[in-house]
């Protein structure tokens, strides 16, 4: 079921993006045939014993490390400086951090006996998501403390401690609304866009018109205007798909969204071992907050942050660590 929606889903990206460029829809089949042989390799992996768990410092550092260095020399794309050019081809190394966080997450709350055994990728998980922020990449940010938060709460069930960590997290988001320009445009854009509409606001509403003109049934493949919405291949390609597809039928990717949801979660619950399990878990987790922070910021529920829609956006570095 997993792999059946996951390809579904790419699918139907594939299919969006061609419509908007074929180009671009060539160059998402490439890196969706590399996510696949990569997923091939990660599913060697894992079976072999302790494999990822006698990498993990190894991991913290490089994550650590890669992320500092963006601070210097990473190129800022949407507002974001979270890019690494190398030989005209770019990548996004936050995207495979978060894919690093869960194994690291996994190995620090196998066996807990005491503080000292989680509190390693705690101090990781809160070091990421500062460097994230101060690289403008709030969604990144916000979505690696939502899944080491929800993670951490199954694998100790510490209620006080799960508390103080999103009592942290919401001290550190209303910091960051004053201390940095563009959150505090982020939120007045997401309050009112309409207010802003020839400038800031402008994606934001037109995302919304896409999706109301979209209506029930949908305008029919070709018939709409996709390009009059920024970021139209990326971050609003769900717009799209309503515009042209309609409503209905993005209700019915976020069914499938949800399906893929419920089988990570019998499979974490079915898993021969504690470290499996977490694993499964923080993958699922970290799929269902990407989803909904996306689609949220697409349909104005939540405040828009920049990341992909898993499987469907247009993105070499998302589809790679996503697959």
């Amino acid at each position: 079921f997993i792999l059946v929606i996951a390809n579904l889903l790419a699918a139907i990206g594939m299919i969006v993006q061609y419509r908007l460029s074929p180009d671009i829809a060539i160059k998402q089949l490439v890196w969706f045939c590399i996510g696949m042989v990569c997923m091939v390799l990660c599913t060697l992996l894992m079976r072999a014993k302790r494999f990822f768990r006698s990498i993990n410092i190894p991991l913290m550092i490089l994550s650590i490390g890669i992320l500092a260095v963006l601070l210097v020399i990473g190129e800022e794309n949407g507002g974001a400086k979270n890019w690494i050019v190398i030989g005209g081809i770019s990548f996004q190394p936050s995207e495979f951090v978060k894919v690093a966080l869960v194994f690291i997450m996994a190995n620090h709350f196998t066996v807990i006996e005491r503080t000292w055994d989680w509190l390693p990728s705690a101090v990781f998980a809160i070091i990421a998501a500062m460097l994230l922020v101060m690289e403008r990449d709030l969604g990144a940010a916000l979505l690696i403390c939502g899944t080491y938060l929800i993670v951490f709460y199954v694998a100790t069930g510490k209620t006080g401690t799960t508390l103080i960590g999103i009592g942290a997290g919401a001290v550190g988001a209303v910091a960051s609304y004053h201390l940095f320009d563009h959150v505090k445009a982020r939120v007045a854009i997401w309050l009112n866009p309409w207010a802003t509409y020839s400038t800031s606001g402008y994606q934001v509403a037109q995302g919304l018109m896409a999706i109301a003109s979209g209506g029930a049934m949908g305008l029919g493949l070709t018939k709409g205007m996709p390009k009059s919405i920024p970021a139209y291949n990326t971050d609003y390609i769900f717009a799209v798909i309503c515009e042209e597809f309609g409503i209905i039928f993005g209700i019915a990717v976020i069914a499938l969204y949800l399906v893929f949801i419920i089988r990570g979660a019998l499979i974490a619950l079915n898993a021969r071992t504690r470290y499996l399990m977490l694993v499964a878990f923080g993958c699922t987790v970290l799929i269902t907050l990407q989803s909904f922070i996306i689609i949220g910021g697409v349909i104005k529920l939540i405040p828009l942050t920049g990341i992909t829609l898993p499987f469907v956006s247009y993105g070499g570095s998302s589809m790679i660590a996503t697959m």
